[in-house]
């Protein structure tokens, strides 16, 4: 434990008991000894760090679930405030926005998990009639079918459309093709 968790958690201790009910210091925190951090239930995956830097107590607040995270509200106090005031500064300056961070991530992550279950649904369905081969990230491309001889890539769009980019084709499959688009609706 270092010279700051050992002279400050008390007074993160007294702050969360200012800040309300369900704040408390986070002692499963052990990989760095030089913050605290203070979290609530309440508000899912939101986290309150404080650190001394430059002889400053920085406080720095966000919200991070999964991989996700929101943009950081921050400010800096001297180390010699009284908790009562530093969790006046703590609700004047971050749980303001703490809310709104929380469920800007939250529906950054729903959306990321739709589509994801969106596209595994495609590649399910495609690999119900042509041969399919998932591709990882690769820039845009969901993936690559083959069929017979033809194979393809399908691309995603920004706009929730796909691309289908054909390869090898010959003359009459190029003219089979572009008539079977021709009547396509």
């Amino acid at each position: 434990m270092s010279n700051f968790k050992k002279n400050y958690e008390a007074v993160f201790i007294r702050v969360c008991f200012f800040l309300g009910e369900n704040w408390r210091v986070d002692k499963r925190d052990t990989t760095c000894d030089d913050r605290i951090v203070m979290i609530n239930p309440d508000l899912k995956g939101y986290q309150i760090i404080a650190r001394l830097d430059k002889n400053r107590l920085k406080i720095v607040g966000f919200c991070r679930i999964k991989h996700t995270t929101s943009s950081c509200s921050c400010f800096t106090v001297s180390p010699r405030r009284m908790p009562f005031d530093l969790a006046r500064y703590i609700k004047k300056n971050l749980l303001c926005v703490a809310e709104k961070q929380c469920d800007e991530v939250s529906s950054t992550v729903d959306k990321a998990e739709y589509d994801k279950t969106k596209k595994e649904l495609l590649l399910h369905l495609l690999s119900k009639t042509v041969e399919v081969t998932p591709y990882q990230s690769h820039y845009s491309v969901i993936c690559g079918i083959k069929a017979k001889s033809i194979s393809a890539d399908i691309h995603e769009s920004s706009k929730g459309m796909y691309e289908l980019k054909i390869h090898d084709l010959s003359f009459e499959q190029l003219l089979r093709l572009s008539g079977l688009l021709a009547k396509f609706d």
